[in-house]
């Protein structure tokens, strides 16, 4: 798709929009750590991903497409950082788990070299996840236990004989029945 704007307007009006910019970062920012530097990268990280992808604009307001890029960028980003950080959470109490050869997976960092290690609840509810999950049907369990490690769906389905459908399937339900379990909000975007 080509630009209605030349790449010499689009800067042009990239730099004109600059201070909007920055002031809308630090707004998305303030509740980041270090929001100032977050902010900064944030605004930066938009204008490279604007100048990458400057063919992409389809006109109208080059502010809003700006802002909408910055938004995305950062729910993006935080959804990641999320990402990693339940991933670490899972890792933190779970049992190792054997392949097909009788071996167990490495890689699975121990409780203690986690920042939240002298939390009890978070050991409380890591543990009481764990049971819950024990309890479940051993290929739901297992296909928990390795999504929880960063398996994909391909990877577990592999491991157990299963469709990738059937996996996913497994773990909607398994994730249902945590939720259910620990009474947590159910969306049915997210199960």
């Amino acid at each position: 798709m080509s630009s209605p704007i030349t790449r010499q307007h689009f800067d042009a009006e990239l730099a004109r929009c600059q201070p909007a910019l920055r002031t809308a970062a630090r707004g998305l920012c303030a509740r980041q750590p270090n929001s100032n530097d977050a902010a900064q990268d944030l605004l930066q990280a938009t204008c490279v991903h604007a100048i990458e992808r400057h063919d992409q604009f389809c006109g109208g307001s080059v502010v809003g497409w700006l802002y909408a890029l910055m938004r995305n960028l950062l729910h993006d980003y935080n959804r990641k950082l999320g990402r990693t950080r339940k991933r670490e959470v899972l890792h933190a109490d779970l049992p190792r788990i054997e392949d097909g050869s009788g071996s167990t997976h490495d890689g699975v960092k121990d409780y203690d070299e986690y920042a939240d290690v002298h939390d009890s609840h978070a050991k409380l509810e890591a543990g009481q996840i764990v049971e819950a999950i024990s309890r479940m049907p051993e290929r739901t369990a297992r296909a928990l236990f390795q999504a929880g490690e960063g398996a994909t769906s391909a990877e577990i389905a592999a491991s157990l004989g299963l469709s990738e459908a059937h996996v996913r399937k497994l773990l909607e339900r398994g994730r249902l029945t945590l939720r259910l379990t620990f009474e947590m909000p159910v969306s049915r975007a997210g199960a």
